[in-house]
């Protein structure tokens, strides 16, 4: 059993346990619920960012509300990405591999050398990531 959990990433499981846990606590949420808490949350973020950069109310800890505000920013995120079935994982490497391959210095268009041209990770790629993530753990 231990070696199932070895095998998935930190997200992967938070994603299946945020599942139990919310079918446990919210089983008749709908997707606009989770979506309207992050708004919130982002909302809660600006205002600590903000109140940080004003340097006042300074009897609150901005630093840490700001933290708390990202944490319950990606919590909201895996409840809807759960309602709607979708793999936060999944969702998150394909989105970065399409951002990180753009280069707005060199190609101020699009990023990309060709319009149309969106880099893909290969499975060679994706196989020595997730090697390299596992000698780290």
């Amino acid at each position: 059993m231990e070696s199932q959990v070895i095998d998935k990433s930190v997200l992967q499981i938070v994603q299946f346990e945020h599942l139990a846990w919310s079918r446990k606590n919210f089983p008749l949420t709908e997707a606009h619920e989770p979506l309207l808490g992050v708004v919130e949350e982002v909302g809660e973020l600006a205002h600590a960012h903000l109140k940080a950069r004003q340097k006042i109310r300074n009897n609150q800890d901005h630093e840490e509300a700001g933290k708390d505000a990202v944490g319950d920013i990606l919590i909201y995120l895996v409840h809807y990405c759960n309602i709607r079935g979708w793999d936060v994982e999944k969702i998150l490497d394909d989105t970065w591999v399409h951002v990180s391959g753009r280069n707005w210095v060199k190609y101020p268009e699009t990023g990309f050398p060709e319009a149309n041209e969106a880099p893909m990770r290969s499975q060679p790629v994706r196989d020595d990531i997730e090697n390299r993530i596992s000698r780290m753990t």
